[in-house]
Formats: structure tokens, sequence, C-alpha cells
């Protein structure tokens, strides 16, 4: 349930209960639902847990070159639901705030009834996974070509270890 009071006459993290979903307003209609928890890091002693990104998301995750993927930081703070793990978002930047005093911008979607994004990544393709090999492969080489220059006493066991790596992986 979301929590609305009247936060004209007093300081919006006071007022808002532990407990409350609210909806942090990431910009371009992108929000992050949490719970108000306590959080002694701050001086309102509250904080936003995030549980879940609702709205017009664009950039979830990226997938790099070997396969591995990055989540944005509030798709990881859903993502790993550690109970330290809260943030205190200025209260111009909630979307509860922003309605209970007249603040909404223009365009501004309602986040409150919006179903959470899944942040299941997609298996990766043929194509992709053909890529990921290749470029873990070459992350070795790297690897292995770093430590040779920091020393030159076991060159020659680099460049057989770097050829044995290679023949290994089909080159």
């Amino acid at each position: 349930m979301s929590y609305i009071a009247d936060y004209r006459k007093a300081d919006f993290w006071l007022k808002t209960p532990i407990g409350s979903v609210i909806h942090y307003d990431n910009g371009f209609n992108e929000y992050v639902r949490g719970i108000v928890v306590e959080n002694q890091l701050d001086s309102s002693g509250k904080g936003l847990r995030s549980t879940a990104l609702v709205g017009n998301w664009t950039r979830l995750y990226e997938r790099r070159i070997d396969g591995s993927v990055h989540f944005c930081n509030h798709a990881a703070r859903v993502l790993r639901q550690e109970p330290n793990d809260v943030f205190t978002p200025h209260e111009s930047c909630v979307f509860e705030y922003r309605l209970a005093n007249g603040l909404l911008r223009s365009g501004s979607i309602d986040p409150r009834p919006l179903p959470p994004i899944d942040l299941t990544v997609p298996k990766m393709t043929e194509e992709q996974n053909w890529v990921a090999e290749r470029a873990k492969i070459v992350d070795s080489v790297r690897e292995l070509i770093s430590n040779l220059c920091c020393n030159p006493d076991t060159i020659e066991d680099g460049l057989k270890e770097i050829g044995e790596l290679l023949h290994r992986n089909g080159y």
C-alpha cells in the first residue's frame, strides 16, 4: 500500500512511516518501488530499500562481450535484496511527495499500479556464445602477456603457455 500524507507541514522522511511503499523517480518515467526502512546513516533515520523497478526502463542491463551481465545500479539493488542496501533520495524525487504537493511533472505516469519489471536476462544466442568464448580466450592471453611483462625470467615459459592455450582452443 502506498502512503500519502500532508508533507507540506513537515519533513517527508519524518512523516513517512516505516513499511510504507513509495516510488523513487529516476527520471523519464523510470521508477524504483521500495519500502521505507530504518537507515542510521541518514540524518532522517529512514531510507528506501528497493524492491522492484516499474515504468519505462530502457537500460536495465548490459551484456558484455565475454557474456557477463552488468545491471544498472537500481536493478542490481533489487536483485541483491540486501537488508542494508538502502538509499535516501531527496523528497522531490519521490512520486508520492510530488503527488501530495501538486508537483507532478507533465507526462509523469503513476507508478503505483504498475507491475514489477521482470529482471530475468535472456539466454545468449549461438552467435553471442561464440563471441563470448573467443573474448574469454583473448582475456586469458591478455593476462598471460601482462604477466610476461612483469617477469622477464619467465618469458619463454609464458610464450609456450600462450601457444598451448591457443592450441587447446583450436588456434
